[in-house]
């Protein structure tokens, strides 16, 4: 298990949810719905001590969760990098922005568990079904399961496998 997925986890685990409203309000974070947001999904900014999550109120609210999840993200492993901006997302899959992708990484671990990747792959199901079924976009299935098969074919050398 990675540094980023364990900290999903670890955060699930200790509110008993992985509802990103619920733990936000649980960490103490502010969210706010912004009306004149246009292109910006969502922002993570620290502001004297305060962390906040703006969010756009124009975005569908299954959109919503997982762009709440995503600045979550930010909050748990960026924070330090919000010292003298926010991090704004108009674009959440952004592939060449290490801190985009870290932040995706942690809200496709917070929101879909590995049962639910290796029951999709046992019965076949496409991307695309099990985002649908989720309630997510087929992107964060696309990190996930990447990361679940990353994890899985990870053996130890022999050497260790018998040094127990």
């Amino acid at each position: 298990m990675n540094y980023i997925e364990s900290e999903a986890k670890a955060l699930a685990a200790k509110h008993g949810t992985n509802d990103p409203f619920e733990i936000a309000r649980a960490e103490g974070i502010a969210i706010y719905y912004r009306d004149d947001f246009t292109k910006l999904k969502g922002m993570y900014k620290v502001i004297l001590r305060r962390r906040c999550v703006f969010l756009n109120a124009g975005l569908p609210e299954e959109e919503l969760r997982y762009i709440c999840a995503h600045e979550l993200g930010h909050d748990r492993l960026h924070r330090a990098a919000t010292a003298k901006a926010g991090l704004c997302d108009f674009v959440l899959f952004d592939v060449k922005n290490k801190l985009e992708y870290e932040a995706n990484l942690f809200a496709a671990n917070l929101l879909i568990d590995d049962m639910e990747v290796s029951h999709a792959a046992v019965n076949g199901l496409t991307a695309a079904e099990l985002a649908a079924s989720l309630g997510v976009p087929e992107n964060l299935i696309t990190i996930k399961a990447a990361n679940y098969e990353k994890r899985r074919q990870f053996h130890p050398p022999r050497e260790l496998k018998n040094a127990y």
